[in-house]
């Protein structure tokens, strides 16, 4: 695999919309999230991201939680809804590999990533933030074999 150690990642403001249920399910949320923004004319000031607080392998998968988000200009905040809430996202020091083709194989490249990859590195995984996938670009953009996705892992 190609990682790149990346030590300084932005910290970023977010919009976000929760999903609960499997991770491959979460492509609504995000265009609910995008629906939203455009209705609000909130300042999207950077890129989508995917953010998955559970560890897949850990429990039922009705009940993950992740959250489809995208970024917004530093302050900005809803003002009339509980479907989309602002986020705050810590930058730093992340191990990020990109994932090439169908959003279906993510699951695979997460478990090449973060069970071979990782283990193997002498890098040690920080917990205290999450794991996020960043759509470089879109389906409506690229064809499917053209998709490109940064998976980070937060590492100290």
């Amino acid at each position: 695999m190609n990682v790149e150690i990346r030590e300084n990642v932005p910290a970023w403001h977010l919009l976000a919309w929760r999903h609960v249920g499997p991770y491959w399910q979460i492509g609504p949320a995000f265009g609910k999230l995008m629906e939203w923004a455009g209705m609000h004319q909130a300042p999207i000031a950077g890129p989508t991201i995917g953010i998955y607080y559970d560890d897949p392998d850990s429990g039922k998968e009705t009940d993950l939680k992740s959250d489809a988000c995208v970024v917004v200009a530093p302050g900005y905040e809803p003002s009339e809804t509980a479907e989309v809430r602002s986020l705050d996202m810590s930058g730093g020091k992340y191990a990020v590999y990109v994932h090439q083709g169908s959003y279906a194989g993510l699951g695979d490249s997460w478990q090449r990533f973060m069970g071979e990859w990782f283990p193997g590195n002498g890098l040690e995984f920080d917990g205290m933030r999450e794991s996020f996938e960043v759509y470089l670009n879109s389906c409506g953009e690229v064809p499917e074999a053209d998709l490109r996705t940064e998976l980070h892992i937060p590492v100290k």
